[in-house]
């Protein structure tokens, strides 16, 4: 097999995670009050879904476990903290994540 089509069997994967969004707030469900025509013009094209369940109620813990498959506390992020820029604690780059996964 030819790398060539190796590519084109794998999938394009666009995974947005947004921050304090809910599930009206993008004109493609529903929104009569923000207007998000690139965001719904990529919803027509691909998979849109309608339920999903965040891990954390803040940010740095629900993107580890969104990247890492575990709950937050699990990976070293407990009592759901907030990471900043330049802080010495983060993801072991050891942990296993959805990146590593879809590499393979």
């Amino acid at each position: 097999m030819s790398d060539a089509s190796a590519v084109s069997r794998n999938p394009n994967i666009i995974l947005v995670n947004c921050d304090d969004l809910g599930y009206g707030d993008l004109g493609c469900y529903g929104s009569a009050c923000n207007d998000t025509p690139h965001l719904d013009r990529l919803a027509a094209s691909g998979v849109r879904f309608t339920d999903f369940y965040a891990a954390a109620p803040v940010c740095s813990a629900s993107r580890a476990a969104l990247l890492t498959g575990c709950y937050s506390q699990r990976v070293g992020l407990a009592d759901y903290q907030v990471l900043f820029p330049g802080q010495a604690q983060g993801l072991n780059p050891r942990e296993c994540t959805i990146a590593r996964q879809l590499k393979q």
